[in-house]
């Protein structure tokens, strides 16, 4: 029996909650013309936390969620599947490739060190997307799999604002967006008692008084895009287990207008022009050297503000993301 529904499927297994890496794919596939559906684990079940603990230790537990969701993926008769999730067993996988002749890929925007128990590299994808080249050779050479780098993007219709030139770093002198973890602190504790420093993002239970005196609060969607706007300069501290690659943030921060000083990497300088969309750091002296300068030349930290959007919106989109997945794959829908 043909579908009723011209449009094509993509069935995306991810997050449903806003501003999160499935919200965005599902948003944007819906968006150029396809029927796309986001699978999330998580919806029956309002204890992620729990949800996450108990298929860590009850493998009946994870067989008894992930038949469910696999059933539901079947019964929507999906043209593609993309899955976000590192956690979907093997089965889950080769249950939907048995059902249907069909793409099933896997992309994360996850660095190395938050593949848990690894099995995305035993199941059966026709092609892996990560967002970092390190990621990428141990994929192809260590274990023989169809990896592709896939950047991390931003969403033009989420991350974006309604403001003006004046109020261009209006608000705050530095402003650091993102979940507070001890090897950030660390680097801000370098740093603290000489700047003027907000902090925004979730806040965890062991961060001390002198933390919570920078907390300003959680941040989703356009309120982001104001902050990164209103900011004389986003700090932006990618995670050591980031080898080359880019966190979201940095698009995100590019594709608001936003100046942003960052961990220098090499994916990075290949994706933003050094010194004219964004600018990078390699040691704490020379991030206090452009903290100083940059503070004092916002004129030039507004153009590369300007700049860095102008790449965004051209290259750095999940619109383009999905074409280059599909490109890739040779994948038609």
């Amino acid at each position: 029996m043909e579908k009723q529904d011209s449009k094509k499927k993509v069935a995306v297994i991810g997050s449903n909650l806003f501003d999160t890496l499935g919200f965005h794919f599902n948003l944007t596939f819906n968006n150029i013309g396809y029927n796309s559906k986001i699978f999330d684990i998580y919806d029956h079940y309002s204890l992620e936390g729990l949800t996450n603990y108990t298929t860590r230790f009850s493998i009946n537990f994870e067989n008894l969620i992930f038949k469910r969701l696999a059933n539901k993926i079947i019964n929507f008769k999906p043209d593609l599947v993309l899955c976000l999730y590192r956690n979907v067993p093997p089965f889950v996988i080769d249950l939907i490739k048995k059902e249907f002749r069909i793409k099933v890929v896997f992309l994360t925007g996850d660095h190395l060190g938050n593949f848990e128990r690894g099995y995305p590299f035993i199941s059966d994808f026709d092609a892996f997307f990560v967002k970092d080249k390190y990621i990428v050779r141990i994929l192809k050479d260590k274990l023989n799999l169809n990896a592709y780098y896939l950047p991390e993007s931003f969403n033009p219709q989420i991350h974006t604002h309604y403001l003006n030139e004046y109020d261009f770093g209006a608000n705050y002198d530095i402003s650091l967006v993102g979940n507070l973890y001890p090897y950030r602190a660390k680097i801000l504790d370098q740093i603290i008692n000489d700047y003027n420093i907000s902090l925004f993002g979730i806040t965890p239970k062991w961060m001390d008084l002198k933390w919570g005196k920078l907390y300003k609060g959680d941040l989703r969607g356009q309120q982001k895009s104001e902050i990164f706007f209103k900011s004389k300069i986003n700090l932006n501290t990618l995670r050591y287990e980031e080898i080359y690659g880019a966190n979201c943030r940095v698009f995100e921060i590019a594709g608001s207008g936003g100046f942003q000083i960052c961990d220098r990497k090499k994916d990075i300088k290949e994706l933003f022009e050094e010194d004219k969309e964004i600018v990078m750091f390699d040691t704490i002296d020379e991030l206090r050297e452009k903290f100083d300068y940059y503070l004092k030349h916002q004129d030039k930290a507004y153009e590369i503000g300007c700049n860095a959007r102008k790449r965004a919106l051209a290259q750095h989109t999940y619109k383009h993301r999905i074409k280059q997945i599909l490109e890739i794959t040779n994948l038609t829908l």
